[in-house]
């Protein structure tokens, strides 16, 4: 992603189905400087998603479905919503992350087995 995170006026960004075909995805440092949404949809292959120190200042909105592993969320300053899209089982793993005292989550499930979302909000003040 070196040349999409120079655009300097990228305010969303969506990936869906086969539009990135990588196991990882790297955010940089000052990579995405005014990106305020970020969906990732669909990305059968990626498997970790890492945001360095500095990359997407903005950020206020990730949204994501199936990732396995994701680093530098907790410097994602003004991160306020998080939406996970994905099963049960999966998820487990993924909310372990953003188990720190600013975040509030809700779940909606039917089944173990069946697609659930997971809506994440940082409280006012922290």
């Amino acid at each position: 992603m070196p040349i999409l995170e120079k655009l300097p006026n990228l305010l969303t960004l969506r990936f869906e189905a086969k539009s990135y075909l990588g196991e990882e995805m790297c955010v940089s440092v000052n990579g995405f400087p005014q990106l305020k949404v970020l969906q990732l949809l669909g990305l059968s292959g990626l498997v970790e998603l890492n945001i360095e120190e500095g990359g997407m200042p903005q950020l206020t909105q990730l949204q994501f479905r199936d990732v396995a592993k994701i680093f530098g969320v907790n410097e994602l300053l003004n991160l306020v919503e998080v939406k996970i899209l994905c099963t049960k089982a999966r998820t487990l793993g993924i909310i372990d992350l953003f188990k720190i005292p600013f975040w509030v989550s809700r779940r909606t499930w039917r089944s173990w087995r069946e697609y659930g979302v997971i809506m994440m909000y940082r409280q006012k003040g922290n």
